[in-house]
């Protein structure tokens, strides 16, 4: 599937070495692989989610074991500051540029379908138009409608 990006026609004609692009703004997409990638990159996050869990939970436990205040404080700090704010935070935006992705993918595939189903039905209306107006298409059509000035 091939899409325009307007905003991409002032970019200079070396750009020929970025993958997929073209100097006038056309780029390549190919759906199924993006949803694989995008699939590959939710599972990840998936099992990173999962090990962060465990880490909260080893966390949590060794500050337990080990009665001491200090370090009580300091791996619960570690926790909030690191793991639950910021690590947590990464985690969620990825799920969200994932959902995103996909969500942009879709629409292009749905927009160039609905393109190609409208190109499909100009070039058969044209065609149409074409033989309609072709030469002796008026006798053709009045023999078909049974017109008595037909022979």
């Amino acid at each position: 599937m091939k899409f325009e990006l307007t905003a991409q026609h002032n970019v200079p004609s070396d750009t020929g070495s970025q993958s997929g692009a073209a100097a006038d703004g056309s780029f390549v997409v190919m759906p199924e692989v993006v949803i694989a990638i995008l699939s590959e990159v939710q599972s990840m996050a998936i099992e990173f989610n999962d090990l962060l869990g465990s880490a909260e939970t080893n966390i949590a436990g060794l500050a337990e074991a080990s009665k001491a205040p200090p370090i009580s404080t300091e791996l619960s700090t570690f926790h909030t500051d690191v793991l639950a704010r910021i690590i947590r935070t990464a985690g969620g935006r990825t799920m969200i540029a994932v959902d995103a992705v996909a969500d942009a993918v879709s629409a292009l595939v749905q927009g160039d379908g609905q393109m190609s189903a409208n190109a499909r039905e100009a070039s058969a209306l044209a065609a149409q138009e074409r033989v309609d107006d072709a030469p002796g298409s008026a006798d053709r059509q009045s023999l078909r409608n049974g017109h008595p000035n037909a022979f």
